[in-house]
């Protein structure tokens, strides 16, 4: 318990002062991220660890950015299934800040990297998304859809894997 609420606390440092760790998950990856712990998230998805600052594959991104945190969700087909995942994405975060207000700093951005099909005349622009209305009560957060894949969650259930998320990202920095 005790290194993981330090690992919590590493994550959580200005990001002066730890190096930017930075994961590219497959697209489908946002929906897990409700009912999965981060281990079993990076375990299922298994992410790639980027050296550069974005994905190099051509495509539609979404990143999710908090201090030195960065996760890349995509390549996805078009801008649409962009656009839902980054909606699923500031969903996830407006919940975040109701629960903690460190949240407020962390952003969500889609991304198109050139090089895609009936790309050659968009740049590789970040489009910020509009704030989503905040829900009055965090317990009316809609379940997970039938049709996903793992356990139907609960909000406290939500905010384990948010916090395992935090807490196994200061880990990778630590252990790094």
């Amino acid at each position: 318990m005790l290194k993981s609420v330090c690992f919590t606390l590493l994550c959580l440092l200005p990001g002066g002062i730890l190096p930017a760790q930075i994961w590219q998950f497959p697209g489908e990856a946002v929906e897990d991220l409700t009912r999965l712990t981060l281990e079993e998230l990076f375990e299922r998805w298994d992410p790639a660890p980027l050296s550069e600052t974005e994905p190099a594959e051509p495509g539609e991104y979404v990143e999710y950015r908090h201090e030195t945190l960065v996760y890349f969700f995509g390549p996805y087909p078009d801008e649409e299934t962009a656009r839902q995942a980054q909606e699923t994405l500031d969903g996830i975060r407006e919940i975040l800040i109701q629960r903690d207000a460190k949240f407020q700093t962390s952003r969500i951005q889609r991304h198109h990297r050139p090089g895609a099909p009936g790309s050659a005349a968009r740049e590789s622009t970040p489009e910020p998304s509009p704030p989503p209305p905040i829900p009055s009560d965090p317990d009316e957060i809609p379940p997970a859809p039938a049709e996903s894949p793992g356990p139907a969650s609960s909000p406290a259930a939500f905010w384990i894997s948010a916090l395992s998320i935090l807490a196994v990202s200061g880990w990778l920095l630590w252990k790094t």
